[in-house]
């Protein structure tokens, strides 16, 4: 029976047959590595927090520069004029005549007028022809120069 109980119980060469066999890995890796597993834990969580504090600071000064007339949007998908501004809510204007209450945190941003948007577009590629042009009327008189 000593023979059996020598056979199941690993042994490494430096260590006398009667010894018990060393437990768990080294301190390195992901064994043991309490530091390591901590990294792991902690990174999402930082992370996460970092971002919900950048997206406070973000709708707080949206919140602050909401003002009468203001075309805004809401998280909903509610489109609107901004006819009352009041310490936690304001209220847009839907529809002629239709005003409806919101919470100040449920304006996302305000809203882009698609028209005005593309006269904006087409302005920036007129400024940029006229700028190509003058280039070009530069590098003719500087050619009828030499």
């Amino acid at each position: 029976m000593s023979n059996s109980a020598h056979l199941l119980q690993p042994s490494t060469p430096d260590a006398p047959s009667g010894a018990p066999a060393p437990q768990g890995g080294g301190g390195g890796g992901f064994g043991g590595g309490g530091i390591t597993s901590m990294l792991f834990l902690l990174l999402p969580i930082v992370l996460i927090l970092f971002m919900m504090r950048s997206q406070s600071k973000k709708q707080k000064q949206i919140e602050s520069s909401l003002k009468v007339g203001d075309r805004v949007g809401t998280r909903g998908g509610a489109i609107g004029k901004i006819v009352k501004v009041g310490d936690r809510t304001v209220e847009l204007e839907l529809a002629p005549g239709v005003t409806v209450a919101f919470r100040k945190d449920s304006i996302e941003g305000q809203d882009v007028d698609p028209k005005k948007a593309d006269d904006k577009k087409s302005e920036k590629a007129d400024d940029k022809k006229v700028e190509k042009s003058d280039d070009k009327s530069k590098d003719k008189v500087s050619k009828d120069k030499s």
